[in-house]
């Protein structure tokens, strides 16, 4: 856990391999393949309004 949140490492370098095996005793370390493809995420639409007859334009 970091900072209270559960974490996946799916890969990693010599260095963090030696750090969690000096620091933790790991010796064993499996890629974890998480190369899925995301489902599409809906996107954001926003409607807005139209001018009301209140509605000022500033000249340019």
């Amino acid at each position: 856990m970091v900072y209270g949140c559960r974490f996946l490492i799916y890969d990693c370098d010599n260095f963090t391999k030696s750090f969690y095996y000096h620091t933790f005793g790991v010796t064993e370390f499996q890629t974890v393949d998480v190369k899925q493809k995301l489902k599409d995420l809906p996107k954001m639409v926003i409607d807005l309004p139209q001018p009301s007859v209140f509605s000022f334009k500033f000249p340019i």
